[in-house]
């Protein structure tokens, strides 16, 4: 395996695996990192800013000069060189997704890695982390899905198809139940919930991207002048590593 590579996320496809795999891994800000000549191409503003390409390494110290790298000039209003006195970071967590119906609960497990993090902090460095509860991470999904969409832009479906023609999500499906489908399962449902979910301008999709915004505005006002000294630490995934395809 190699020690280090560069990793493309619009869902988590930086931070999933490196959580999984036990590596460090980074999505950088928006627009730090071009995304000219990836595949699919996004068509939109808000997609463009959904996608971040950055480092995946086996080391965290390699994670800073790779970033230089592919940020180019644009590093150089990341301060990446500069030490950090972590007792002047100000520091939250959130160790729960906020109660959405339709996704599993967060494992104990993951939650005492929170308290752990918390009482090392207080330990090591006299820092009192403060857990926060945004109750707009429940919507995360419906507001990824409404913010994926765009006028007249290929769907996913077109995607998996390589925009040649499109493919039948519920044939696929039945096609995976006996291994016969060449789409993965999250794939095919990620069409489904797709199809299921709002269409682009519509009253539904408008709420949706009213509510990213005010999701936006709320983390805006967490971080306010300390947008340098403040950290938020999230969840990664629900419970630890699952098996294949588990993922869903």
């Amino acid at each position: 395996m190699p020690e280090k590579g560069i990793g493309s996320d619009i869902g988590g496809s930086i931070r999933m695996p490196s959580f999984f795999n036990g590596i460090f891994g980074h999505k950088p800000s928006p627009n730090v990192v071009p995304n000219h000549g990836q595949y699919p191409e996004p068509v939109t503003e808000e997609q463009n800013s959904f996608l971040g390409l950055g480092p995946m390494c086996r080391h965290a110290e390699d994670l800073a000069p790779i970033l230089k790298i592919i940020s180019g000039k644009k590093s150089e209003g990341l301060r990446l060189d500069e030490n950090v006195d972590i007792k002047k970071i100000r520091w939250f967590y959130q160790d729960a997704d906020a109660g959405s119906f339709f996704v599993s609960p967060v494992s104990p497990e993951i939650r005492e890695l929170f308290e752990k993090i918390a009482r090392h902090l207080e330990k090591a460095h006299s820092i009192k982390a403060a857990k926060v509860c945004y109750q707009r991470f429940s919507k995360s999904g419906p507001l990824w899905f409404a913010n994926m969409k765009s006028p007249g832009g290929p769907s996913f479906q077109e995607q998996l198809a390589n925009l040649n023609g499109t493919i039948n999500p519920w044939w696929e499906l039945l096609k995976w139940v006996f291994g016969q489908s060449e789409h993965t399962f999250i794939g095919i449902m990620t069409c489904l919930a797709e199809k299921g979910g709002c269409k682009y301008g519509d009253e539904k999709y408008e709420y949706l991207v009213r509510e990213k915004n005010e999701f936006r505005r709320e983390l805006s006002d967490l971080l306010g002048e300390f947008v340098f000294s403040l950290v938020l630490v999230l969840l990664s995934f629900l419970h630890p590593t699952p098996t294949a395809e588990e993922v869903l």
